[in-house]
């Protein structure tokens, strides 16, 4: 698995194999990432496609501060895109923390074992009630309130429990961005 910052480094050097990698890295996930708000495989596709190239073009790589915001960069860029694109046709436009991420399943594919058990090994560290906490509000979408009245605790209590577990979880796997989102795919299974 190649990491973010062996496709990083020959894109900030200006060396087209970066984008080669970056292309062959992130187009799919993205592209189904698009699909989400768009509902439309082959739309995704070119909006992609046309946004990757703007990437290139302009040179936008080289603003990248490391190789950590490229994957956040990458898609917030092609959410606006999208949403834009949702604007443009007058569209209703999804709501973002009800979508169903296909991303996040293709993901899951192709994770090895070893990173799953660094992932819930993670998880499994938390105390329980920071575990259910996260269940409740990241993995099921509940409200604060909703999630302490599912677990039989304060409103304030949760928003603490979950800014803590959060906070642990991005120590544990902070060096390794892609756990995190790693962490949320083994939580939807």
């Amino acid at each position: 698995m190649i990491t973010n910052n062996e496709i990083l480094k020959p894109l900030k050097a200006g060396k087209i194999e970066g984008m080669e990698k970056l292309f062959d890295n992130f187009f799919r996930p993205i592209v189904l990432f698009a699909n989400n708000f768009i509902g439309d495989i082959s739309l995704s596709e070119d909006l992609v496609q046309e946004e990757l190239i703007i990437f290139w073009r302009k040179k936008i790589y080289k603003k990248l501060i490391n190789d950590k915001t490229l994957v956040s960069y990458l898609y917030k860029m092609i959410k606006n895109k999208c949403l834009n694109e949702l604007n443009k046709k007058k569209l209703n436009t999804c709501d973002i923390n009800s979508l169903n991420y296909e991303i996040a399943e293709e993901l899951s594919y192709d994770t090895n074992e070893k990173i799953i058990r660094l992932t819930l090994e993670a998880l499994e560290s938390l105390s329980p009630q920071r575990q259910n906490v996260i269940k409740e509000v990241m993995l099921k979408g509940n409200s604060y309130q909703q999630a302490a009245e599912n677990l039989g605790i304060s409103k304030n209590t949760v928003k603490t429990l979950l800014r803590n577990g959060i906070n642990v979880l991005r120590e544990k796997l902070g060096d390794k961005e892609d756990l995190f989102l790693y962490l949320f795919i083994i939580l939807r299974k």
